[in-house]
């Protein structure tokens, strides 16, 4: 069985390459590509940081159509099955998501690779975070940036030809962690967020490199924030429970009022439901209402993309100052068309459904190997329209197909129930200085008190 598996994965490794030949001064220029990001650009998917993965995130897919080996030709951690921490995999869904998390933890097998890593994603980054050195208390800090100084630091020694960034998920996204915006902390300040991307640029910005700065979409859109309708559902089919008028019955808010149709009901309020939190008494709960730190109400989730705008404005106001070789990817506006219109692969639409949309995995929150194939697919085009780099285009239906990237399968055994928030969130612990709430089942992260 173990052998079995090993070929597989090496099998999938084999399989990649450019489909024809590319022209070496763009092999060239791939091979001094540094990309800048969090958990997505790291390759996290599944719930874990796993080299089967990381493999497949949009970086290393980009850097194979350019011929260039994960690991070796493009280098970035790599951890082993399975994985950082043990990989999820979806249960059941009826009536909520229940996810198996596999036992275990891998280790980084790839130490001995000198820094600065081309991929310098750490999982958990945030916008301050990239002038910052590593975290010893955080593997992912520890594995990417061994002991060479922060990210900035890095960037200023390498012979970096094109940088990447990709920064703000994680500034724009921890109210969907905590359940809560906090003004002046979460998420992060518009003029905190242009003033840390603008102190990184400065000082990694070289006139002979090329650079792309890549817009943040809205973290209320995955489907992590829409996993729960805000209604009653039925245990046995996981569909709206209806009134005499044949209208789905709302949920009940913390305030005990029935939710707005709009409100993102998250993973948080699972345990609380089972509980009978949330349900009216007269449809089988205890009438009581669903904590605060369960859900974002339209008004919260409005203060999320009104910060979004503004960091992806001033993602365009750095670009603008350079714009001979700093160029914008607008990655908010393929998310929104995604999400809106769908992405056709070979006739099927992929869009941001759970958990059969096709662009996230069974982890909510990160895109799944389809999701990087599309994104990195529009980048390659990205590349050749500014930069004029021609690269392969990738097949996206073997990605579909499970050909590439195949996901090793649910766990047949390990912890069940909603996946603690590390698993989506890496890095949780660092960023929310000890904010924690009483759950049904005991201490778990949580909502700061307005």
């Amino acid at each position: 069985m173990r052998r079995t598996a090993a070929f597989g994965w090496i099998s999938v490794l084999m399989a990649f390459g450019p489909a024809q030949a590319v022209r070496p001064d763009v092999r060239a220029l791939l091979a001094h590509t540094y990309t800048v990001g969090d958990s997505i650009t790291a390759g996290w998917m599944h719930g874990t940081w796993m080299d089967r993965f990381s493999a497949c995130a949009y970086p290393a897919l980009i850097a194979r159509q350019a011929g260039l080996q994960p690991f070796t030709e493009f280098t970035m951690p790599r951890v082993s099955f399975p994985g950082w921490p043990g990989y999820s995999g979806l249960r059941t869904w009826v009536p909520y998501p229940v996810w198996v998390q596999y036992p275990g933890m891998g280790a980084l097998v790839n130490p001995d690779v000198p820094p600065p890593l081309h991929n310098l994603a750490i999982p958990g980054m945030a916008v301050q975070n990239l002038l910052q050195g590593e975290d010893p208390s955080f593997p992912p800090s520890v594995w990417v940036l061994r002991g060479a100084g922060s990210v900035t630091d890095q960037l200023q020694r390498a012979p970096a030809r094109l940088v990447t960034v990709w920064v703000g998920t994680n500034d724009a996204g921890l109210p969907l962690a905590l359940g809560s915006v906090v003004p002046g902390l979460t998420p992060t300040p518009v003029e905190v967020y242009e003033r840390s991307l603008r102190a990184f640029m400065s000082r990694v910005y070289r006139p002979e490199a090329q650079f792309i700065l890549m817009t943040v979409p809205d973290p209320t859109w995955t489907p992590r924030c829409h996993l729960i309708p805000p209604y009653v559902r039925d245990p046995h089919t996981g569909q709206p429970v209806r009134d005499a008028r044949g209208q789905p019955v709302p949920l009940i808010g913390p305030d005990g009022r029935p939710l707005d149709p709009s409100t993102c009901v998250m993973e948080q309020a699972i345990p609380y439901l089972q509980a009978g939190y949330g349900i009216p008494a007269a449809y089988g709960g205890n009438g009581q209402g669903l904590p605060h730190f369960t859900i974002l109400d339209p008004d919260e989730q409005a203060f999320i993309n009104a910060h979004v705008r503004g960091y992806n404005e001033a993602i365009r106001r750095i670009a603008a100052e350079h714009p001979e070789n700093v160029f914008v990817f607008d990655l908010y506006a393929l998310y929104d068309r995604i999400r809106t219109q769908g992405y056709l692969i070979g006739g099927i639409r992929i869009d941001f459904s759970y958990p059969l949309g096709g662009f996230y995995g069974h982890d909510p929150y990160h895109p799944s190997p389809i999701g990087h194939a599309v994104i990195a697919e529009e980048l390659i085009r990205f590349l050749h329209e500014r930069l004029g780099l021609d690269l392969p285009s990738l097949d996206l239906r073997r990605f579909l197909s499970g050909q590439e990237c195949p996901y090793p399968g649910v766990p047949s055994q390990g912890p069940q129930g909603p996946t603690p928030m590390m698993d989506r969130w890496p890095g949780l612990a660092r960023r929310q200085g000890g904010a924690y709430h009483e759950g049904p089942s005991g201490r778990e992260a949580g909502r700061r008190e307005r």
